[in-house]
C-alpha cells in the first residue's frame, strides 16, 4: 500500500451528520418552498443562476444570525472528531473539501485541527447581514481544490486519500490515491471508490 501523507474529506454527511445546510438555511430564513424550488431547477442545470437568485437575492440583507446558529447546531458523524485528532497525531495532513458554508469547515478548523480547508462562502458583512455575495467553486468537482492542497502538502495525488459520500464527490474519489466512500449515498459515490467503509474508525485501520 503506498504511503499516504493528506486525508482529505468531504464535511455534510461525513464530517457532520448528513443534513443539506442550505435547505435547513431556507428554513430558518422562512424561504424555503421558493428555496426548494430554484435548488431543484437549477442545482445540476445552472450553478450560477442559482447563486445569483438565493444569496444575490433572497437572502441578501438579511440577519446572518439564524446562519450562525444552524453552523453551531451541526452534529459530528460517530468517531468523526476522534479520527480527525488521531490522524493529526499520526503525522497526517487533513482537510476539508466541501460545498458547504465556510463557518462549518472554521468549526472543525478550531476544534478538530485541520491543515486545509476549502468550503463556499456566503459572505455578511459587518452590520451582520448577508451581502448577497456567495464565493464558490464548482460544487460537483472538487478535483481542482485536492490538487491544490496536494501541492501545499508536497505531495502527489496517489499520496492523497479523499472520503467521501455522494455524487458531487466522484470526480475526487477517483481522482484521489485513495478512494473512500463513508455510506455512500449515491451509487456513483461507490462504484467511484477504492474503498468503502461504514465507521470513520475504519479509515485508521486501512491507514
Amino acid at each position: 500500500m503506498p504511503a499516504y501523507r493528506l486525508v482529505a474529506f468531504d464535511m455534510d454527511g461525513v464530517i457532520f451528520e448528513h443534513r443539506n445546510f442550505w435547505l435547513e438555511l431556507h428554513k430558518a430564513l422562512g424561504t424555503y418552498d421558493e428555496g426548494l424550488a430554484l435548488t431543484e431547477r437549477y442545482l445540476r442545470t445552472d450553478y450560477e443562476r442559482l447563486v445569483k437568485e438565493v444569496p444575490g437575492r433572497l437572502w441578501k440583507g438579511r440577519d446572518a444570525q439564524p446562519y450562525f446558529d444552524l453552523v453551531r447546531s451541526l452534529q459530528y458523524t460517530p468517531g468523526a472528531a476522534e479520527a480527525l485528532k488521531e490522524l493529526r497525531r499520526r503525522g497526517f495532513k487533513t482537510a476539508i473539501i466541501s460545498s458547504g458554508p465556510e463557518h462549518a469547515a472554521l468549526r472543525v478548523r478550531e476544534e478538530c485541527g485541520l491543515d486545509y480547508h476549502y468550503a463556499h462562502d456566503l459572505v455578511i458583512g459587518p452590520d451582520g447581514r448577508f451581502t448577497g455575495e456567495y464565493l464558490h467553486g464548482d460544487p460537483d468537482d472538487k478535483t481542482a481544490e485536492l490538487r491544490g492542497f496536494a501541492a501545499r502538502a508536497g505531495c502527489a495525488l496517489q499520496e492523497l486519500v479523499f472520503v467521501g459520500h455522494d455524487y458531487n464527490d466522484v470526480a475526487a474519489l477517483r481522482a484521489a490515491g485513495l478512494g473512500v466512500a463513508y455510506r455512500p449515498e449515491d451509487d456513483g459515490a461507490r462504484r467511484a471508490a477504492d474503498r468503502v467503509i461504514d465507521d470513520l474508525k475504519e479509515l485508521l485501520s486501512i491507514l
